[in-house]
């Protein structure tokens, strides 16, 4: 409930049908979903609050920053060090590292190129844009 769009930004994506039954499973859970939220710490809900608020200022200004990128190379820093690591660990890390970052640089080029094809089909009138790009943000 707290990371997800809006129901009324879904209208132009889905369909009334599905929107029907999102809102209906949505009624038939409320209470298990409601008993999840009260259950988590304040400050897991003012981080999720501010994850919220951070992307859509980010939407807004035109998604300048890469957000999945940088989240996952800050969750990822502590599998990269170790205390008072020797020659051969900084060496290996260093390595670790690299391919990490090869396959995060390789990840965000898939997704450029689908969303450019994306846009192409959509400017030759082989695809709907909306719902096309709805996924990919």
């Amino acid at each position: 409930m707290l990371t997800q769009r809006p129901i009324k930004a879904l209208r132009s994506v889905i369909s009334t049908k599905e929107l029907d039954y999102m809102t209906e499973m949505a009624r038939e859970r409320f209470d298990r979903i409601t008993f999840v939220l009260r259950a988590m710490p304040n400050v897991m809900m003012l981080i999720i609050r501010n994850i919220n608020t951070i992307r859509s200022i980010a939407r807004e200004h035109g998604d300048p920053v890469d957000r999945y990128t940088l989240m996952a190379r800050s969750a990822s820093q502590g599998a990269f060090k170790s205390d008072n690591p020797n020659i051969r660990q900084r060496f290996r890390g260093l390595l670790m590292r690299t391919n990490f970052e090869i396959h995060l640089m390789v990840e965000a080029i898939k997704i450029r190129i689908t969303r450019f094809v994306l846009r192409l089909l959509a400017l030759i009138g082989r695809a709907e844009l909306k719902v096309l790009l709805a996924d990919l943000h």
